[in-house]
């Protein structure tokens, strides 16, 4: 059996109110590339979040694609509070994950696609987390999705 491995990256980054505490924000990003009319957008890079049950599209993104939108919908966070809610439509569309050297197979994914470009793009579990090995080790600063 023959399996891929699509190579992914850590960031780091300093949390300024608490840089002296030594409390860095650390962040795994994939590149993803969206399928509309059959081809390719650029890639893009987006927070693999583990803990994010349906991947996140900004409008920027979401908006020039093909879009099969299934309800309007209201996600809440840590914070349960209505003001706290993020406005999404929950939809299907096209994508592969990609490193410089491969890619997977087309996948059909349903997000939540935010009405506002002012959220990250985020990979969750729904289509894409579910359907891959995921090793990651941040002190060899190796990580990867495993394709069979």
């Amino acid at each position: 059996m023959f399996t891929k491995r699509i190579r992914l990256h850590f960031r780091k980054f300093d949390n300024p109110d608490l840089v002296n505490l030594d409390i860095a924000i650390i962040r795994l990003f994939c590149e993803i590339a969206f399928i509309s009319d059959g081809d390719y957008t650029d890639s893009y890079s987006a927070i693999l979040d583990t803990g994010a049950p349906v991947s996140v599209i900004p409008y920027h993104i979401w908006s020039v694609l093909e879009v099969n939108k299934i309800k309007d919908y209201a996600v809440r966070g840590v914070v349960p509070k209505r003001e706290c809610s993020l406005p999404v439509t929950i939809g299907e569309v096209s994508c592969i994950l990609l490193d410089q050297e491969q890619s997977t197979d087309k996948i059909k994914v349903k997000s939540y696609l935010a009405h506002s470009s002012e959220v990250p793009l985020i990979i969750g579990f729904k289509d894409l987390l579910d359907r891959f090995g995921l090793y990651l080790d941040y002190r060899k600063n190796l990580a990867y999705l495993e394709i069979e």
